[in-house]
């Protein structure tokens, strides 16, 4: 059990190396100048934008800033939002629960759909003797299964 355990996490850390390095790619593919689009349509000095450059640590190498993503993650800081200015965290906390909700139900529906579903096989499939002949739900899914 221990060498099960030790193997898993073993096969975390470059799982969580990688999506990281996936993670941070995309971001920094992102077409134009994340400064410029901060800025939005007000045109920017260029002293501020060499100032902001360094604020938000795009005057480094690459993996330096890597490095410093990685580290922000491991400390739980996500960074800010470039468009409400916020922390991503918090912007995060106050959408989960939502989200939580939302896959809880259907997953619940999907279960309710395949258990019934099941039901419905199973249930024209069995002999009529064995069917449960006289009870209600068995009436109405044969006369469902009937008018189509």
């Amino acid at each position: 059990m221990f060498r099960f355990l030790l193997a898993r996490i073993g096969l975390l850390i470059p799982t969580f190396i990688g999506v990281t390095i996936i993670a941070f790619s995309f971001i920094r593919m992102i077409p134009g100048d994340p400064i410029e689009m901060l800025a939005g349509e007000r045109s920017i000095t260029p002293e501020r934008h060499a100032a902001l450059m360094a604020q938000f640590g795009y005057d480094q190498p690459l993996w330096q800033q890597y490095l410093n993503f990685l580290s922000g993650l491991l400390h739980g800081d996500l960074g800010r939002s470039i468009v409400t200015k916020l922390p991503v965290i918090d912007e995060f906390l106050t959408l989960f629960p939502a989200t939580l909700e939302l896959s809880t139900m259907a997953i619940l529906f999907a279960m309710m759909i395949y258990d019934e579903g099941c039901f419905l096989i199973v249930d024209q499939e069995a002999p009529r003797s064995n069917r449960g002949a006289g009870t209600i739900i068995s009436r109405i899914i044969d006369i469902s299964t009937i008018n189509g």
